[in-house]
């Protein structure tokens, strides 16, 4: 779903109501810096020496995002201090923010749950989806089945703004003239990401009404559950088996 769902969530965010330039490739030809490369260990060196400068702008750019990033959460933090409310910060605000796309993507268990999920969405586009995944994992034992795997769907991507701001580095690397329109457009398509991610947890949501979570929080001993013990020892046998007809 991520794939198709980006690209028609792209359309509709930036329809394209002109032709495309590029439509006809017959005639389509690369830049005098690619085309004029003599043979294979030229343009190796050429592009290695321009994938130093393209990660050296990754980096950067990272650094930059994740330190604004934190420097926001912090003042958010220190504010709310000020006003008798310790505890605040970027991601707490993305999460009440959130709460009704939680329930609105189908956690209607309770609204704790939504606020839970809100929160570890806020995470995910404050700061990385890694570190909403750990959270996820963290606070697993006080989510339902449902919601556990209506929040899973809704986590994974790479549409936050630390990622944003290395899509503007690399794409921005590679064709500098194009950074002011990446500019204009990397916030509708962080929204575009956002809004694949809410469509997949929706579809999981209606297709998988009782879903079963084996984890040993849970206690589930269910048969469709895998087991890594039994598969393993199913793996052993084999090739114990296999093993004696050889021999």
């Amino acid at each position: 779903m991520g794939a198709p769902g980006s690209l028609a969530c792209s359309k509709l965010l930036y329809p394209e109501t002109e032709e495309s330039i590029t439509k006809g490739v017959d005639d389509l030809d690369l830049p005098p810096r690619y085309s004029e490369k003599k043979n294979a260990m030229e343009s190796i060196s050429s592009g290695s020496t321009e994938a130093i400068h393209l990660v050296n702008c990754l980096v950067a750019s990272m650094i930059t995002f994740i330190s604004l990033t934190a420097l926001i959460s912090v003042i958010i933090e220190y504010a709310g201090s000020l006003l008798g409310y310790p505890g605040w910060s970027l991601e707490l605000l993305f999460g009440y923010a959130l709460f009704p796309i939680a329930y609105l993507i189908g956690v209607t268990d309770g609204m704790d749950q939504a606020l839970l999920v809100g929160r570890l969405l806020g995470i995910k586009i404050a700061v990385s989806d890694f570190l909403s995944f750990k959270q996820l994992g963290e606070i697993l034992h006080l989510l339902t089945p449902r919601t556990a795997m209506i929040a899973t769907y809704s986590l994974c991507s790479f549409s936050n703004l630390i990622s944003a701001g290395a899509q503007m580095a690399i794409i921005g690397g590679i064709a500098p003239k194009t950074k002011p329109i990446i500019s204009k457009l990397i916030m509708s398509a962080l929204l575009g990401g956002n809004i694949t991610c809410f469509i997949s947890a929706c579809i999981a949501g209606i297709l998988i009404e009782d879903p079963i979570l084996c984890q040993k929080t849970y206690g589930i001993q269910s048969e469709n559950c895998f087991d890594i013990n039994l598969h393993q020892k199913f793996m052993e046998e084999i090739i114990r088996q296999r093993n004696i007809t050889l021999n």
